[in-house]
């Protein structure tokens, strides 16, 4: 359990987390981005290949309207009305019924909501998009996204109005070819006013089979793109770990192993080969230990200094205490000297007073002074108690 802490609050799990999040979220954002610019793709290829398809549809209806009609004509009776050949629609739709054989999910019609063709009847979109053009007579095509035969396509739609060149055939049944109306009878198609919009041109492409291939592109490229990040991720672990990782784990060793030791004299350098940010950590450690060490080496002699002076203190002291002793000694001697030398001075004055005595009395007797003169013997015992006074 708790080397899975470890590894979960370890450098290296905290950096690849970060670095797999940062490219997780970068991935997502270029998927998303991918996403949405396939669907623009898809329907910017659905749109043009909805106006190839148009321009087919009208180039063909234009070649009969403008060539084939007017050739066949020439060639039959004025009642006559032969739609295989003289009808833009009929013909259009003949081509595009092969073409739907190769791409049978793609809807190319004539849309009309009273066809002569139950094939060309609209649904309830398409008769949506009729009633939106009659709402807008100068709009000439509509393109968008739609639902048709219950499936999403996007469709491209050109107005076909009446003209009035094609009131004979889509106007009053009594004055149509009467081929036509013994053909179709004379309701469906007959009776549009001018300018109406009697059919669309329906170009109709299927959404769902080219989204199923863009979400199958999506899906390869989330693939890649994961693959791509495991490989990632991969790379950039080990990178750290040979990096950094390894040789953090290798200075936190030394680290411990250093706090361990009590002599910090010893200290042993790390062995750093790259002059990097790591490098220079080592190398600032490795000044730290030679600093440390002549540190240390200073307070052994300041101790062993403090050791000394304390020492002499203590001698100090000692000899302060004896001389302190001798003091009181000498002030006791020095007493007892003065009691003795004032005690000297008394017998000293004592004896001079005897003295004179004497040589009065031998004086008196008429003899001569046995002892000198009493000013030197006063000079003397002055000189003498002076000298024991100033001691």
């Amino acid at each position: 359990m708790t080397n899975r802490k470890d590894k979960k609050s370890s450098i290296g799990f905290r950096f690849l987390c970060i670095i797999a999040a940062s490219v997780m979220a970068i991935s997502c954002a270029v998927l998303c981005l991918f996403w949405h610019s396939s669907h623009a793709q898809m329907e910017a290829l659905l749109q043009d290949k909805s106006r190839l398809a148009l321009q087919f549809d009208l180039a063909i209806r234009a070649y009969v309207a403008e060539t084939i009609r007017p050739f066949a004509q020439t060639h039959t009776d004025a009642d006559v009305f032969i739609p295989e050949v003289m009808s833009t629609s009929f013909v259009a739709r003949q081509v595009f019924d092969k073409v739907r054989k190769e791409f049978p999910d793609c809807i190319i019609k004539f849309s009309s909501d009273n066809p002569r063709n139950p094939n060309n009847q609209a649904g309830p979109e398409e008769l949506r998009i009729i009633e939106y053009f009659n709402n807008n007579p100068k709009a000439k095509t509509w393109s968008g996204k739609l639902s048709m035969n219950g499936k999403a396509h996007i469709g491209l739609f050109s107005a076909r109005r009446m003209k009035s060149e094609c009131l004979q055939c889509h106007g009053n049944p009594t004055d149509a070819p009467a081929s036509l109306v013994a053909r179709y009878g004379d309701k469906a198609g007959f009776y549009r006013p001018a300018g109406e919009v009697i059919a669309l041109d329906t170009i109709a492409m299927p959404v769902e089979k080219y989204r199923a291939l863009a979400a199958k592109q999506a899906l390869r490229a989330s693939l890649v793109v994961i693959v791509g990040l495991l490989l990632l991720l991969t790379v950039v672990y080990y990178a750290f770990q040979r990096l950094i990782g390894r040789r953090l784990l290798l200075i936190a060793a030394h680290f411990k192993k250093a706090a361990k030791q009590n002599d910090t004299n010893v200290i042993q350098h790390l062995h750093y080969d790259k002059n990097d940010e790591i490098g220079t950590v080592i190398a600032s450690f490795n000044s730290m230990a030679d600093e440390l060490a002549e540190s240390t080496t200073s307070i052994d002699h300041l101790n062993a200094a403090n050791s000394q002076l304390q020492a002499s203190q203590h001698q100090l002291q000692t000899a302060n205490a004896k001389l302190g002793r001798n003091e009181k000694e000498l002030r006791q001697n020095m007493e007892r000297l003065l009691r003795f030398n004032r005690l000297a001075a008394k017998r000293e004055l004592r004896m001079q007073e005897l003295k004179q005595e004497i040589n009065g009395l031998l004086a008196e007797l008429g003899r001569e002074r046995k002892y000198k003169n009493e000013a030197e013997i006063t000079e003397i015992y002055q000189s003498r108690h002076m000298g024991v006074e100033q001691r």
